[in-house]
């Protein structure tokens, strides 16, 4: 694709200031507006009329999780990524995008799942959105457009995007709903969302030892919340995605679990993921 070609096919609204990194320069333009959803629910209005309501003072809706634009969680993001790398790859690929669509990474993180998804895309547009300038900093060598922006107040042109992806980002979004009913006005008619949240099955690391498996998850998820200062219903609220969802007008929402097993003999990624995000990340060296 030429300049002039991602020039003229831009997706971005005209108002406010937002980051924009394309190879070797820097633009500014509207912070993007783009959460997403499954298909628009029928009968229901998918374009709107909103005025921008972002500041181009601040990037600072609620955020639960304590993320700021100088906050990295860049080596786990990237040890997740190859440790998932198969599986996302798999899950681009039956996604079957039509050549020539367009799509958003929303919280896209170090930027390798956006390649991939641009990849399992023929001529494909995909846009990449985070939060953090270290994550974008570090996507740049693997993926541009990236903009920084808050996912809570994006600026993207309505009736843009045949596909929002957003793994394990809902999570930091202090209101989903309201976050998912502005996505929807960012999808064109047959758009899809997809949001991603990974987890771990019971009994993953101490299947020999139900109390001990037990007690350690317990562990978890309380240092989880303080660490944080949440309430157990705020752990607990990302179980109730497609309710989310349906109430910001998608429909239909269907679900579909990927089971991510490894067995020996190990791939040094899933090692790396493993040893550093899980064990000494949330556990201690």
């Amino acid at each position: 694709m030429t300049h002039e070609d991602r020039t003229q096919r831009e997706p971005l609204a005209d108002t406010g200031t937002s980051t924009v990194f394309w190879p070797g320069r820097h633009k500014f333009y509207a912070p993007l507006v783009a959460l997403a959803g499954a298909h628009p629910a029928p009968g229901r209005r998918v374009y709107e009329a909103a005025g921008n309501r972002h500041s181009d003072r601040r990037m600072d809706s609620s955020r639960p999780l304590h993320d700021a634009p100088d906050r990295s969680y860049v080596s786990k993001l990237e040890r997740f990524a190859r440790f998932a790398e198969p599986e996302l790859k798999q899950l681009f690929a039956d996604l079957a995008l039509p050549a020539g669509a367009m799509a958003l990474d929303l919280g896209c993180g170090a930027g390798l799942a956006t390649r991939w998804l641009r990849d399992s895309i023929r001529d494909g547009y995909v846009v990449g959105v985070d939060l953090s300038l270290p994550h974008l900093l570090a996507a740049q060598p693997h993926h541009a457009p990236l903009v920084q922006a808050d996912g809570g107040r994006l600026c993207f042109r309505e009736d843009t995007f045949d596909l929002i992806w957003a793994c394990n980002t809902v999570n930091h979004l202090g209101d989903p709903v309201a976050a998912l009913r502005g996505l929807r006005r960012l999808l064109r008619r047959g758009g899809r969302l997809v949001l991603a949240q990974s987890g771990f099955l019971p009994d993953m690391f101490f299947a020999w030892d139900a109390p001990l498996d037990d007690a350690v998850r317990a562990a978890c998820h309380r240092a989880y919340r303080e660490r944080y200062d949440l309430a157990l219903r705020d752990t607990a609220a990302i179980r109730g995605l497609i309710g989310q969802m349906a109430a910001a007008g998608f429909a239909p929402v269907t679900v579909q679990t990927q089971v991510v097993e490894r067995t020996q003999p190990l791939r040094q990624a899933d090692r790396d993921y493993f040893r550093h995000a899980i064990f000494e990340g949330a556990w201690g060296p």
